[in-house]
């Protein structure tokens, strides 16, 4: 069984759902990203699947309160991935 500490989501995910965070927008975070803007959607969406909640409102395709609170957790932690790289 895999240790529960080390139970991450997929990166390709995380930077999707970072990209839609920063942009405000699954084609705009498609564009950042240079993919399609179903794959990021796709990503969202599983993302969203493995954290166990909702963390965009579909109505306005913005983040809701969970989706603000996992992308400050998780952009410092992604900037400091970065940065090691």
């Amino acid at each position: 069984m895999m240790d529960q500490r080390y139970r991450i989501p997929p990166l390709a995910a995380l930077n999707a759902f970072a990209a839609f965070a920063r942009t405000g927008g699954i084609r705009r975070a498609a564009t950042e990203l240079r993919v399609d803007h179903a794959a990021v959607s796709r990503h969202l969406r599983d993302l969203e699947q493995i954290v166990g909640t909702t963390l965009r409102d579909r109505t306005s395709g913005t983040l809701n309160q969970a989706g603000h609170t996992y992308y400050s957790q998780i952009a410092p932690l992604l900037e400091g991935l970065a940065r090691a790289t």
